[in-house]
């Protein structure tokens, strides 16, 4: 009968029996990051096609700049019309690229963490796991700033949904195009004027309130894209944490390892 043998992790042969373990947990930890951050490049291009499908169908481009003109400078989040209208037409763009740039990155990181496992690296281990434990840090801030978004998000929806909503917008856009106040946290506009109140007998009125309503629908499918990255975010935060924890525990098998059998090492 042949002998029993460990189970291998990811094709690894000629682990120590009290590597095994924390191994498999340290390389599955990394498939879980990465397939969480290809997840996340996935769904930002799904939902940019989706928004784009939305602003176009609703000709968005055409109804900014009838309210703004093109030169404009009314910003809106932070950024002039023209801006604004290339990031709703192209930004599914963006993350294909994200998404390309990851497939190269993610089969990197995880060919060093199989690489620091099947060589029994010890150095490798130690900064892999010092590397994952500041990645769960950046990822939980990440997901802090997320959920503060997704509020954000949906105050403006919740605003865009009433008349005193879009009047405020409308009195920004059609009143002057003066700087900034923050409306739910993404437009960047002024509060109405006595100046500024005659803005409903504007000719663009219209044209602005039906801007705003598809502007609204957007923000919708928005907050739900924005929800789901921030989930995946938050299981990156866990993937990253258990990936620097079992890198350790690897690290502290293998050690252990080499002080009770020196000669397999020498």
């Amino acid at each position: 009968m042949a002998p029993f043998q460990e189970p291998s992790p990811y094709g690894i042969v000629g682990l120590p029996k009290n590597v095994v373990e924390p191994a498999s947990g340290f390389l599955h930890a990394q498939s879980s990051y990465t397939g969480a951050v290809s997840c996340q490049c996935c769904c930002g291009l799904i939902f940019g096609a989706i928004m784009t499908a939305l602003w176009n169908s609703k000709n968005m481009t055409q109804l900014l700049t009838e309210v703004v003109g093109q030169n404009s400078t009314t910003t809106m989040d932070g950024m002039g019309a023209n801006q604004q209208v290339m990031l709703a037409q192209y930004g599914w763009v963006a993350s294909l690229i994200a998404w390309v740039l990851w497939c190269c990155i993610g089969a990197a990181i995880m060919f060093i963490a199989r690489y620091c496992v099947a060589d029994q690296n010890t150095g490798g281990l130690c900064a892999c796991s010092i590397f994952e434990g500041i990645c769960a840090c950046c990822a939980c801030l990440t997901s802090c700033s997320m959920f503060a978004r997704v509020i954000m998000i949906f105050i403006a929806v919740a605003a865009y949904g009433t008349q005193a909503g879009k009047d405020t917008v409308c009195s920004t856009l059609l009143g002057g195009n003066t700087a900034p106040i923050n409306v739910g946290g993404l437009f960047t506009t002024v509060p109405p004027t006595a100046s500024t109140g005659l803005f409903q007998t504007n000719a663009q009125y219209g044209n602005c309130l039906e801007f705003i309503d598809g502007l609204r629908t957007i923000y919708i499918v928005a907050g739900v894209y924005t929800m789901i990255i921030l989930c995946l975010e938050c299981a990156i935060v866990g993937a990253c944490a258990t990936g620097a924890k079992f890198a350790h525990d690897t690290k502290e098998a293998l050690e252990d390892e080499e002080s009770v059998n020196p000669e397999m090492y020498y």
